[in-house]
């Protein structure tokens, strides 16, 4: 190509886009219209957990996640390594934890269907999982266990994503807005950045849901749409509170994702809120209600921050990754709940067909076509 590859937005999925294309000898520019990081990849709790996380209906994600996990460990050893920035890698596993009878008979349902699925996967006695997680409340009523998902602290992340992306070659500019894109015959020609236009001949979206570019694709903005999700962190000492990152089948469902120096992240809601990112006391109260059915600790514990996140989701909650009708166009677009999780392997896969023109074996599925 004539040109470097241009990447619009400096989220983990467009860093991590970048990122794998200095490895294979690029020195792509990364535009974000505010700072690297600091939006969705920011508010996320940093889980890496994808038979916690799998629905019903989603069985042609599972390949996808589970190469997602796997691709983790040398991801981070790599982006740390370079970078010098250590990101709080946590393998160590994670439970579901079924707070009551009812919740224990969907927690069963759940379980059922991850055995389906072929995840691995155990159903734990009250015993076993105190043995684990001594904190938890006696009085749940069913646990399961997956021994191989972790978390990682996402904003160290960002920042060791950014300095790596850096390090390696490639270009990274903050609070300058793509304004336009601009096609001639059926390809990528130019963007307008701000009052400047630049020759374009690849260019990837890695927008999150702010696809108000002029020049997109219209489907873009028909099937994008934000998840508003409120979350909060507490603190109990500068030691960690659980090993694992905890996730409750429960009618006020919580995840519980802890950090080594003592924060327990809490969260989150999804709401349908557009972009309203006002923090709301009855969300805060149903997240702080869900964590002490769990955790009771979390009532003595230090409150530190609220935050609002918006999720991008498309209309079938699957992500949309690969290239458009327009040559030279790409998406990594619509990572909804996953984008932490997802980032290693949509970096790799994303980079190895603009550097190689390689079709991954999930493109079929997650191209842009589908909603065509």
């Amino acid at each position: 190509m004539s040109q470097e590859p241009i990447i619009i937005g400096a989220g983990v999925i467009g860093l991590s886009i970048g990122w794998h294309l200095t490895q294979l000898g690029f020195k792509p520019l990364v535009i974000d219209q505010g700072l690297a990081g600091q939006e969705t990849s920011w508010a996320a709790a940093g889980m890496v957990t994808p038979a916690s996380e799998i629905r019903f209906g989603e069985k042609h994600l599972t390949d996808f996640f589970l190469d997602a996990l796997h691709a983790y460990p040398a991801f981070v050893s790599a982006i740390e390594k370079i970078s010098g920035i250590k990101t709080d890698f946590q393998q160590n596993g994670s439970l579901l934890v079924a707070i009551d009878v009812d919740d224990e008979a969907e927690l069963t349902r759940i379980y059922d269907y991850q055995k389906e699925l072929g995840l691995d996967v155990s159903w734990l006695s009250e015993e076993q999982a105190l043995l684990k997680e001594p904190l938890l409340s006696k009085g749940c009523h069913g646990f399961v266990n997956a021994p191989h998902e972790c978390h990682i602290d996402n904003r160290k992340l960002t920042l060791a994503l950014a300095k790596a992306f850096e390090v390696g070659g490639g270009k990274l500019v903050e609070s300058k807005k793509v304004e336009a894109l601009h096609v001639e015959n059926g390809r990528v020609k130019e963007i307008t950045v701000g009052n400047e236009t630049m020759a374009a001949t690849c260019v990837v979206l890695a927008t999150g849901t702010r696809s108000n570019i002029k020049g997109l694709p219209e489907i873009l903005s028909q099937i994008l749409r934000p998840i508003k999700g409120q979350a909060l962190c507490l603190r109990h000492g500068d030691t960690p509170t659980l090993k694992h990152a905890v996730r409750t089948i429960h009618r006020y469902p919580v995840y519980l994702v802890p950090r080594a120096d003592g924060r327990l992240i809490i969260g989150a809601s999804n709401e349908e809120k557009g972009w309203d990112a006002l923090p709301t006391a009855g969300n805060m109260l149903d997240l702080i209600y869900g964590a002490w059915k769990v955790l009771p600790l979390a009532y003595e514990m230090e409150f530190v921050e609220t935050w609002v996140g918006h999720r991008a989701a498309t209309r079938d909650h699957s992500p949309v990754v690969g290239p458009t009708e327009i040559e030279g166009l790409y998406t990594a677009l619509g990572m909804y709940r996953h984008g932490i999780m997802l980032s290693p392997l949509v970096g790799k896969i994303m980079a190895e067909r603009i550097a190689k023109g390689v079709e991954s074996k999930y493109e079929s599925f997650l191209n842009l076509k589908r909603f065509l």
